[in-house]
């Protein structure tokens, strides 16, 4: 066996010896999982995620993934607000590299950007992306539907007049699962039901008019 082979063979083990460790580091599986999310690294065996994260998640990701360290500096201060960190929690050397970056201005001369690895991160298009997808989205207010506001109107008289929802059923020659759908909201039925339901239940519909600018109704 020549020393090529040697060296090959060794390196396939150094290579197994890493993946073992990181199939058994929860840490590991976290920080991946969330980089992922975040579309700043990818791995092909961890699925993207959003989970929460540590600075001590991350710094087990940095000991068995380099890229990791890499992004660390400029991903703390970016997104530090979707991290659970603090400075003190930091290595020497990481505390050093976020220094440094927070003393470069953004707008640095294209020379340090090519020597000074951390600071292309901060400043590349994957971490404003990265912070867009991890911000809070606020959910439109939705209004509820008609057929649910119907529903819950039908249920509530039809219990206060001391119906079951079989008696109604059958008084209209409906199925029992068709009148709970209706009282649920998830059946929207057709207005002349309503009104016969309504009638049942001795109820009255009303429709109230509200009228639009510059309208002659």
């Amino acid at each position: 066996m020549n020393g090529e082979t040697r060296r090959l063979i060794e390196r396939a083990r150094k290579r197994e010896a890493r993946q073992r460790l990181r199939r058994a580091n929860p840490a590991y599986e976290r920080a991946m999982a969330w980089l992922g999310f975040t579309g700043l690294l990818r791995h092909n065996r961890i699925r993207p995620r959003r989970v929460e994260v540590s600075i001590e998640d991350l710094l087990a990701a940095a000991e068995l993934e380099p890229r990791v360290m890499e992004i660390l500096p400029a991903t703390l201060l970016v997104l530090g607000d979707f991290i659970d960190w603090s400075p003190e929690r930091l290595p020497p050397e990481l505390q050093c590299a976020m220094e440094k970056l927070k003393a470069t201005p953004t707008a640095a001369a294209p020379e340090e950007h090519a020597t000074n690895q951390y600071l292309q991160w901060r400043n590349t298009p994957a971490l404003r992306q990265a912070a867009a997808r991890l911000a809070p989205r606020k959910r439109p207010r939705q209004r509820r539907e008609l057929s649910t506001e119907v529903g819950d109107f039908i249920r509530s008289a039809r219990i206060e007049r001391g119906f079951t929802q079989a008696h109604l059923s059958q008084q209209f020659g409906v199925s029992l699962h068709a009148l709970r759908d209706l009282e649920q909201g998830s059946l929207r039925p057709s207005l002349g039901r309503v009104l016969e339901i309504l009638t049942t239940l001795n109820l009255h519909l009303t429709l109230d008019h509200v009228k639009s600018e510059g309208s002659d109704l």
